[in-house]
C-alpha cells in the first residue's frame, strides 16, 4: 500500500484522473490510499526486453508548455520486492520518469 500526502491547498480544487485504476483506492484533501493490484508495474525497453504499461497512475493534465514546482511527502507500506510509489511525469506510454 501506499500513501501519498498531499499539502497544497490547490491540489483539493484539481481534477485527478486514474491511468489504470486500482480496485482498492482512497482520496481526501490530504491522502491518498493505493492498494495496488497484483502484477502492475512501469518499466520501458529494460535490460530484460520486457515493458510493462499497467501500473496505477493518478495524474492531473496541464495543457501547454508549463512550468510548476511540486513537494511531495511519501510514506508506503513496502511488503514485496520491487514494491513502489512516488512521482511520476508523464506524456506517453514512452516518455515518462518516475522517482
Amino acid at each position: 500500500m501506499q500513501e501519498i500526502v498531499l499539502f497544497s491547498a490547490l491540489l483539493s480544487e484539481m481534477t485527478f484522473t486514474w491511468y489504470n485504476k486500482p480496485k482498492n483506492w482512497s482520496v481526501n484533501q490530504t491522502t491518498i490510499n493505493v492498494h495496488t493490484d497484483k502484477n502492475t508495474d512501469f518499466w520501458r525497453k529494460t535490460h530484460y526486453g520486457f515493458e510493462r504499461d499497467s501500473g496505477h497512475f493518478y495524474y492531473h493534465s496541464l495543457p501547454g508548455d508549463q512550468s510548476f514546482t511540486v513537494t511531495v511527502n511519501v510514506r508506503g507500506k513496502y511488503n514485496t520486492l520491487y514494491d513502489q510509489g512516488g512521482l511520476m511525469l508523464r506524456t506517453d506510454e514512452n516518455n515518462w520518469i518516475k522517482c
